[in-house]
């Protein structure tokens, strides 16, 4: 029986392609004859080879292949033993077009919207580790309001720091507004004598994660009250609200993540936009494969032109479903799509 293979080698960005079985032997799965997929790993062997991963290396879902109605190819590809010298002459793409023609594969990335899902598929799939990752800005400034209250003249020092640093950044509208908070929020951290947590979903239950920085190690969570130093002895605004290293540290723990302030303070959009999501669905809003027929379920929308059986894109691997969240995400965005044979 011929397979629809979805797999990747280094455990990211997914291929496909079409083979003629798939079988468990010595630890690891075998895909024999494997013809050249779609995506960015080549496979090791073109013709009468295989694919092999050991038990914990790569990731593999094949599907087998069935007649659908809406794909009209053979049942099986034959595999020649040999390429003839023009085809040879153009290189891999040239093998690909000439094996893989008429094929279920060449079926189905023949299709437009296919080919978009698979292009969007692997957008969010690359995403998916930082729209998921923890961060610990907090929403709105009521721990630092009541900062303020308290400690009024840590907190005025924060305040004429975080207007400082935002000028530097050149940041304005939001973003500039979130980074000062940042800002004022890693002081206001420094200047906590004990931040008690609520157990937080998002952190597996744990009321709080730990962090080793240029301050010492730092807490971070969802915050359910907090104290501050007391006392003739206690200093007006504390040293390390003057360390710089020490600030950018506990920023670096608010708001993890690679990039630059501008870049990060937009992946925070749609962090929280995620998160808020996934709080009043039960389902996941990346990577979620719609095998059950009918209306689609509260917060997703069926994807443009995939109009066949929703268990038909399920069974290759493909959704046929994107949550609103990330249909939004998406909007804007360049897609690399897949090229037809």
């Amino acid at each position: 029986m011929p397979y629809f293979i979805k797999y990747t080698l280094n455990g990211r960005g997914w291929s496909w392609c079409y083979a003629a079985g798939v079988t468990r032997s010595a630890g690891a799965v075998v895909v024999t004859q494997p013809l050249v997929p779609f995506g960015g790993e080549a496979p090791r062997v073109l013709f009468n080879g295989r694919l092999s991963w050991a038990d914990g290396s790569g990731l593999i879902q094949a599907y087998p292949l069935a007649p659908r109605p809406w794909i009209q190819a053979p049942a099986e590809v034959k595999l020649p033993r040999s390429l003839p010298e023009p085809v040879r002459a153009g290189g891999l793409r040239a093998a690909v077009a000439h094996v893989l023609r008429g094929s279920y594969l060449a079926r189905l990335f023949a299709s437009p919207a296919v080919r978009r899902a698979v292009a969007e598929d692997r957008l969010l799939e690359e995403a998916s580790s930082w729209l998921h990752q923890p961060f610990f800005v907090p929403a709105d400034d009521r721990w630092l309001t009541a900062w303020t209250s308290d400690r009024p003249a840590a907190a005025r020092h924060a305040a004429e720091d975080a207007d400082r640093v935002v000028k530097a950044s050149g940041l304005t509208g939001i973003a500039a507004a979130q980074r000062a908070l940042i800002r004022r929020e890693a002081h206001r951290k420094l200047d906590a004598a004990k931040e008690n947590f609520t157990n937080a979903p998002g952190l597996g239950g744990e009321p709080f994660l730990e962090f080793t920085t240029a301050a010492g190690v730092v807490k971070m969570g969802e915050l359910k009250s907090v104290t501050y130093a007391r006392g003739e002895g206690a200093e007006a605004v504390c040293a390390l609200a003057r360390n710089e290293a020490a600030l950018q540290a506990v920023e670096a723990a608010l708001l993890p993540g690679p990039g630059g302030w501008a870049e990060r303070l937009e992946r925070l959009q749609w962090q929280r936009k995620i998160a808020q999501w996934e709080q009043v669905n039960p389902r996941p809003a990346i990577g979620y494969v719609h095998w059950v027929e009918g209306l689609a379920p509260e917060g997703f929308v069926r994807r443009e032109g995939l109009e066949a059986p929703a268990g038909d894109y399920a069974r290759l691997g493909l959704g046929c479903l994107l949550s609103t969240v990330a249909r939004d995400w998406l909007a804007d965005r360049p897609l690399d799509l897949p090229e037809p044979l």
